[in-house]
């Protein structure tokens, strides 16, 4: 598999991602290795620790599972922004 270089706009997003995911985690007390033991597509710690720090994106799908394991919006993970209620 060739490395593939991150755009500096994807670096961005990789960080704030990860800052909710910790955010996330902390709110929710886990662990990280609470939170892996939880999401079979996540392999180790340091994988989780990577997408916390900001180093590697996780795909959807991972990120949808840590959404309903720590009970947060899969919206507010990737956007950072609540789901906005029709009136």
């Amino acid at each position: 598999m060739a490395n593939k270089r991150h755009t500096d706009k994807e670096k961005i997003y990789a960080k704030e991602l990860g800052e909710r995911l910790n955010r996330a985690r902390l709110y929710r007390k886990k662990t990280l290795k609470e939170v892996r033991a939880g999401i079979d597509e996540i392999r180790s710690i340091a994988q989780l620790s990577n997408y916390e720090k900001g180093k590697s994106l996780p795909n959807p799908y991972i990120v949808v599972s840590i959404a309903k394991m720590l009970d947060v919006s899969p919206t507010w993970l990737f956007t950072g922004r609540s789901k906005k209620k029709k009136e």
